[in-house]
């Protein structure tokens, strides 16, 4: 009689294993985080120490895969693509003094090094692609002022190469 039901209860502890089994494998695969090589995921929530020992309270996984651990972490994304922006910048004043209208075309992108995606995390995480591109905006219109500043007509005129990478 024990016999027999032991028989009756190994179907039915292989069957709670399988199902143990494949809840975990669901728990993981709902909390894996992929990551292609075009964005960055910022993982907040947790502390860990770098490399040079400061403690920061988020990770960075580029182009990769990471689990995540549910109910402490959260995942943010950051865009790593090319982001073109045309500026014009009216009545930028020479080295002479004489006001110009210039305009210019940027590809500005989001270094891929740890420095450039924490410095760019604290900065943009949560700000969307027009308030980034207005930020690069503002941004790049003063860089061309103060350029235009230190230059006369004629150097921007004649040697444009020199005045592009300025």
């Amino acid at each position: 009689m024990e016999q027999v039901t032991r028989l009756v209860a190994v179907p039915f502890i292989v069957l709670g294993a399988v199902i143990a089994f494949l809840a975990a494998v669901g728990i993981m695969m709902r909390n894996l985080i992929k990551v292609p090589p075009s964005r960055v995921a910022i993982i907040s929530g947790r502390k860990r120490r770098l490399a040079d020992k400061t403690l920061v309270g988020f990770r960075l996984v580029h182009g990769g895969s990471t689990l995540r651990v549910p109910g402490l972490e959260r995942v943010d994304y950051l865009d790593l693509n090319v982001i073109p922006v045309s500026l014009e910048t009216k009545k930028a004043y020479t080295r002479e003094g004489v006001a110009v209208t210039v305009q210019a075309i940027a590809n500005v992108k989001i270094g891929s090094d740890d420095v450039s995606l924490g410095n760019a995390s604290e900065r943009f995480l949560g700000m969307g692609i027009d308030g980034l591109k207005q930020v690069i905006l503002q941004t790049l219109e003063a860089h061309l002022r103060a350029i235009c500043g230190t230059l006369t007509v004629e150097e921007i005129n004649s040697d444009r190469q020199a005045f592009a990478s300025a």
